[in-house]
């Protein structure tokens, strides 16, 4: 009777240990699919520091050229504002209205290639 007893004992405390077990693993299991994984959460992290970082990229973007109106005429200066580089004789007058409003302000050209390209479209 206690050899039966012994059994019954035993097999009551295994049958507690693996269903414990298997309830302990699902637990886990459930916790690290709803956790982020750490690929993720890195590729979240520099998801959110790209736009950041490419619009201080922009911001540092170098200029080369200012145009501007003077007097009726487009007038392009040196990155510094002071040094005139070009004096054309394209007028303001015939420009858009918003065009002469960023021409009032300046416009910062960033090579010779675009400021080139902006004085044609402007003097057509």
């Amino acid at each position: 009777m206690k050899k039966t007893m012994g059994i019954c004992l035993f097999t009551v405390v295994l049958t507690f240990c693996v269903f414990g077990s298997a309830i302990i693993w699902n637990a886990l299991s459930e916790r690290r699919q709803n956790e982020p994984d750490l690929a993720d959460a890195t590729e979240m992290q520099t998801q959110t520091e790209a736009p950041e970082l490419a619009e201080s990229m922009q911001v540092q973007e170098s200029f080369r050229y200012l145009l501007v109106e003077e007097d009726g005429f487009l007038i392009v200066y040196e990155k510094d504002g002071e040094t005139v580089l070009l004096e054309t004789n394209i007028r303001v007058h015939g420009l858009d209205e918003g065009t002469r409003k960023l021409l009032h302000d300046g416009i910062w050209i960033t090579d010779e290639e675009e400021l080139y390209d902006l004085l044609e479209s402007y003097s057509s």
